[in-house]
């Protein structure tokens, strides 16, 4: 068999065996050369990254090689700068690199000075006696994955209406009921129009369609905690607390979303941020350092999170799943993201934002215990009920008071696997964050419809008037409760449906992510804590429930370690980095569950 070679340079051959069968063997491929010396990496035709290996290969007596590129036939050639450049030792590169029997490889060329992608003419001059003249050029396109640097502005994030959180809502159920075709919508800051893409624009007009909301509240609270609320006097739970919630101003609206097409669906975004924290180094180089993935709606494309830049990960992930489906963020901070598993003196009746202990049965007859901190009240069928984080618990675990040491609610439901994370509960076809349930041992104790405020040590509460039914929204604000850090408000929305890897490896999936600049963060023993926002009265809507977080590495405490435990708990000084909370929302904590909040 003859095979014409048109040009001159390196080439692969591919071959594969058929038998009379049909039957087609494993694909064998060959590298070679054609002319006296030419390249061997990057081919001709190929899409490059932020990394570009260079290989080159001629003649035993050459002694060194040049690389050269330019972007049009038009342009003069110009060296890659050897500053550029590194050696697979790591070692800085001089022009011409030696070439060693006739082979030089190994070498990386970070693009990242380059100021656009595009074509790209790469060729190499070699040196030596006899030297061959310059290879032929190789036309390669550059194609970089985006890597996102910068902070996180939260003062630019403005904070959706409440009209606008509902709209958004339904905007997105329509994504979900119809995945394939839809695609993730988003509220556009500049124009404040609901934005429902579409892959296909036979789909235009029903993710266009107008939506009504009827009855939906003019206010769900805020950030702001100074509001005092009623005081706590009962000794019993009110038989009134299972009732109908306070009356509360509501409107009537219509918003109308505008539509988009758009490359990628909610499917095919979905998938890739259910599959990118699973992936390991033979998947891809680096894919350990993954520690976050979330739809980034707007730009339609899924964003990862690393704790420092490595091209090489960007590159690889933008050849697994196409360069404009997915982009890499440098965050250092994510190194210390953690669950805060590990106030005081909670009784019955029970109420949420309290110290509790956890107590997880072990094989040998002995029990592990956890510091955690309990959510909401819950009610189930006419029965109390404790929310909290699933990560605190265990399927045959307990709840126990923490002075006096009671325990009050063996685990009813957990959706945590403590080797694993998220889990999907029986039935349900959606995993939904991190949450357990308690069933309180009816007839001997009992929960009331409040949560704790004030600071850690606090004995105050806030009454609990109705919960979010919608999920949260970048750049709605909230407050927290937790046994350690107490009340803290300040906290701004700014990802929802995240999948997050722990530094334990489980992986928390369908989480909404804030943060806050300065001040008090949440440390070890807040998680499971309660997320809510406060009305002017003074009481609350429950908004979520606390999974974990950090203000990176929780600071340098007075021990000299980063434990958390001797941290002076502010982010706005030196040794720390900016506060972040990761919950999972109470509206899906009341779909995935069975109950739901008790409120009075």
């Amino acid at each position: 068999m003859q095979i014409g070679i048109p040009d001159e340079g390196s080439h692969h051959l591919t071959v594969v065996a058929v038998v009379k069968a049909g039957n087609v063997s494993v694909a064998a491929t060959y590298t070679f050369h054609v002319g006296t010396a030419g390249l061997v990496s990057p081919l001709a035709g190929e899409d490059v990254g932020h990394q570009v290996p260079l290989a080159a290969a001629g003649p035993g007596d050459l002694t060194g090689a040049t690389f050269q590129y330019r972007r049009a036939d038009t342009d003069a050639w110009a060296d890659i700068p050897a500053a550029q450049v590194t050696a697979a030792d790591s070692k800085a590169v001089v022009w011409p690199a030696t070439i060693s029997g006739g082979k030089l490889s190994g070498l990386l060329w970070d693009t990242g000075a380059l100021p656009a992608d595009g074509q790209l003419q790469i060729r190499t001059r070699f040196e030596g006696d006899d030297s061959p003249a310059p290879s032929e050029a190789v036309s390669v396109t550059l194609n970089r994955v985006d890597v996102l640097t910068q902070l996180i502005d939260l003062d630019s994030i403005a904070e959706p209406d409440t009209a606008e959180s509902y709209a958004l809502d339904a905007a997105e159920g329509r994504a979900e009921a119809d995945p394939d075709v839809f695609a993730p919508p988003y509220l556009d800051d500049g124009t404040g129009k609901i934005v429902a893409p579409v892959t296909d624009t036979a789909a235009a007009p029903e993710a266009g369609a107008t939506i009504t909301l009827t009855d939906i509240p003019l206010d769900q609270g805020s950030d702001d905690g100074s509001a005092e609320g009623d005081p706590d006097t009962d000794v019993d739970a009110p038989a009134g607390e299972d009732g109908v919630a306070d009356p509360i101003a509501t409107q009537d609206t219509t918003i109308t979303p505008v539509t988009e097409k758009v490359g990628h669906s909610q499917a095919e975004l979905q998938s890739i941020t259910d599959e990118v924290l699973l992936l390991t180094e033979d998947d891809i180089p680096g894919a350990s350092q993954l520690v976050t993935a979330a739809i980034d709606a707007e730009n339609n494309r899924v964003v990862v999170e690393v704790p420092a830049g490595n091209d090489m990960v960007a590159d690889a992930l933008g050849q697994r799943y196409g360069r404009d489906t997915i982009a890499v963020r440098v965050a250092p901070e994510v190194a210390a993201l953690r669950s805060s598993a590990g106030r005081y003196s909670d009784v019955s009746p029970f109420r949420g934002a309290a110290a509790f202990r956890s107590i997880i049965p072990r094989s040998d007859g002995n029990f592990t215990e956890y510091r955690c901190t309990t959510a909401f009240p819950w009610t189930h069928e006419g029965k109390p009920y404790m929310l909290t984080a699933g990560h605190c618990t265990s399927g045959n675990g307990y709840m126990d008071s923490w002075n006096p040491e009671v325990t009050y609610a063996p685990v009813a439901y957990d959706n945590w696997n403590n080797s694993k994370g998220s889990v999907k509960l029986a039935g349900k076809s959606y995993y939904s964050g991190d949450l357990s349930t308690g069933k309180v041992i009816d007839n001997k104790y009992s929960v009331s419809a409040r949560i704790y405020k004030g600071g850690p040590t606090g004995s105050q509460t806030r009454r609990v008037q109705d919960r979010w039914t919608t999920r949260s929204k970048v750049g709605q604000k909230f407050c927290h409760g937790g046994s350690t850090t107490g009340e803290v408000c300040g906290w701004k929305v700014t990802s929802g449906k995240q999948t997050v890897k722990y530094g334990d490896g489980t992986i928390l999936k369908n989480a909404t992510r804030a943060k806050k600049n300065s001040g008090t963060c949440i440390y070890p023993g807040d998680s499971g804590g309660a997320i809510y926002t406060v009305l002017s009265n003074g009481h609350i809507y429950a908004k979520g429930v606390n999974s974990g977080g950090l203000c990176a590495g929780w600071g340098i405490g007075s021990d000299g370690n980063d434990d958390g435990w001797n941290d002076d708990k502010d982010c706005s000084d030196a040794t720390d980095w900016d506060c972040e909370i990761l919950f999972t929302d109470i509206k899906l904590a009341e779909d995935a569950l069975p109950g739901l909040v008790k409120k009075w």
